[in-house]
């Protein structure tokens, strides 16, 4: 019988209950930001971008393009009298039903 090593980072579940992996806490918001290339292979073109919700460490957002797993970017957004600049990387990306993507970054 095979054993296999579970990293706790990843998703993972008990029987029918989702086990929660995030490291901090997510509040939902609902913001309009943008993505700038750190990696100048994508020829320094900003992708717009609805950011649905955001941690310490870092966010989800949809977009209508869909980041390279991996690739790193420049994220600016503001919220009211808030804003946040801060390079992150793409962890996860998912096509949605309606033919956007849903992403998940972290901030580095």
């Amino acid at each position: 019988m095979s054993h296999e090593a579970h990293d706790p980072l990843l998703p993972g579940s008990f029987g029918n209950i989702a086990i929660e992996r995030r490291r901090s806490h997510r509040e939902t918001v609902v913001a309009i930001g943008r993505l700038i290339p750190i990696d100048h292979s994508d020829e320094g073109r900003c992708i717009q971008v609805l950011i649905t919700d955001l941690s310490l460490h870092g966010l989800d957002f949809r977009s209508a393009i869909a980041p390279r797993d991996g690739a790193f970017y420049r994220v600016e957004m503001s919220v009211g009298p808030l804003s946040l600049t801060s390079r992150l990387r793409v962890i996860r990306a998912s096509m949605r039903s309606d033919g956007t993507y849903e992403i998940g970054a972290e901030f580095v």
